[in-house]
């Protein structure tokens, strides 16, 4: 498998994987967190550059920064199979995340006459096609993809700033420490941890050059993407109607106006859902490919399998907004620890590892 990612490719994936969820049912977390959700997920954006530094900064120490085979190379072959496989399953959940939101996205708020099972075809048919072809192809796709999906939003982001009133955000921590924080800083990880679908594709990187700090840079702007929609939408809506609308960033672009007659925001923020969520699935579903290219014979065999599961359980979850919104506090959980926790302890144990190899060459020497 040719190597045709660069460091500054990795940033483009770290940012289109983590941005989309957050931003799309930000409803989920203000419930919990109310005014101060975007404080919270400060706190969720520390503890994630925290970890996530320490694992890219660990793999690169390697001669390859490539997950699947230093876990195979460092930790027991029991305990490397069963972590890789448990890696692969939040990858999956991540996958039927995707084409969950975005259909019961498309079928609450504009088509709710019509089978959700129509919107999940129209999502997933389409990515046979991507999922089988080459990397370099998915690259291109995802780049293109996600400039215009930059540029959508900058212009959204201009057209809502003057209906934002910032008085809805204060007063700052009036609430203190409770259960319903400690959840939200939980959920608010939980959906960061999305950022585990970048690591397989480590593999694919061409050099190993300006890693951690092109790294460090995609989660700043992960950080102020995030904390600037999280306070936007807020500040549009206020605290109370945000938490009890499922998508409230569809009733934000709603309110947009030019001219007192024209309104178009809908399509920015649909424009938004469409293009993310397929892009952050096509990453998922891939990036299982990678963890198990060497024993998949057909890749449209494989990606036919993966398809069907995933429109079998996406409509189980996605035909009733409560079941779904019910089925996405298990999923951040269980995304912190499948995307998260795992790698992070490969990874700790891979440094005990290195140093105990090191001192040994040190006495020796």
């Amino acid at each position: 498998m040719k190597n045709y990612l660069s460091t500054k490719h990795f940033v483009i994936l770290i940012l289109a994987t983590t941005l989309i969820s957050l931003r799309t049912y930000s409803s989920f977390f203000i419930k919990y967190g109310k005014q101060d959700t975007w404080v919270y997920l400060l706190i969720s954006l520390l503890i994630l550059i925290l970890f996530f530094y320490f694992i890219i900064n660990t793999l690169s120490k390697l001669d390859s920064p490539d997950l699947v085979k230093s876990m195979k190379k460092y930790l027991p072959k029991p305990i490397s199979h069963i972590f890789l496989f448990l890696f692969s399953i939040g990858l999956l959940l991540n996958a039927i995340e995707s084409t969950s939101i975005e259909s019961n996205f498309i079928y609450t708020n504009l088509f709710l006459e019509s089978s959700i099972g129509y919107y999940l075809l129209l999502f997933l048919v389409p990515s046979i096609y991507l999922l089988t072809r080459k990397f370099s192809s998915i690259l291109v796709f995802v780049i293109v993809a996600f400039s215009l999906l930059l540029l959508n939003d900058g212009i959204l982001a201009v057209l809502i700033e003057p209906y934002k009133n910032y008085r809805y955000i204060f007063p700052i921590l009036h609430n203190n420490l409770n259960i319903d924080s400690i959840k939200c800083i939980l959920f608010l990880l939980g959906s960061l941890s999305s950022i585990g679908i970048v690591l397989p594709y480590l593999k694919l990187l061409n050099s190993k050059k300006d890693l951690k700090k092109n790294t460090l840079i995609s989660l700043l702007f992960v950080s102020i993407i995030t904390i600037f929609s999280i306070i936007g939408v807020i500040a549009t809506l206020g605290a109370e109607r945000s938490a009890n609308i499922f998508y409230p960033g569809f009733i934000q672009s709603d309110i947009i106006q030019i001219l007192e007659f024209i309104e178009f925001g809908e399509f920015f923020y649909i424009f938004r859902i469409v293009v993310g969520f397929f892009i952050k699935f096509v990453l998922s579903g891939y990036a299982i490919f990678l963890i198990y290219h060497d024993k998949i014979k057909s890749k449209k065999i494989f990606f036919s399998i993966f398809l069907v599961v995933v429109l079998i359980l996406s409509y189980l979850v996605s035909n009733n907004s409560y079941i779904l919104f019910y089925f996405l506090k298990y999923f951040e959980l269980a995304s912190i620890v499948l995307l998260l926790l795992i790698p992070l302890i490969s990874c700790f144990i891979i440094s005990i590892k290195l140093k105990v190899n090191s001192n040994k060459k040190s006495i020796a020497n």
